[in-house]
């Protein structure tokens, strides 16, 4: 799964693609230049094996990120937000 993220809610993502993998279990960010052109840097990778294999990934009307899992029956979605560095 892929989102734009360009939402105040979390300025830490703003003009960041987000995107999360099944077989890497892995969410990660990319930062994308001012023109939205470019992925700037290597992505930055969040909750690398803590929530299973990542299914999709949504962007709420008021900025909140959510992921669903595929994980055989024990699918979730979960509210997810910019850990601290």
């Amino acid at each position: 799964g892929l989102d734009y993220y360009n939402s105040d809610t979390y300025p830490k993502w703003k003009n960041h693609l987000l995107m999360v993998s099944l077989k890497n279990q892995t969410f990660y960010t990319f930062k994308l230049s001012n023109d939205g052109n470019t992925i700037i840097g290597q992505p930055t990778l969040y909750y690398v094996g803590q929530f299973g294999r990542l299914r999709d990934i949504a962007v709420s009307p008021a900025g909140r990120v959510y992921i669903c899992t595929s994980n055989n029956g024990n699918d979730k979605v979960i509210e997810i937000t910019p850990l601290v560095d």
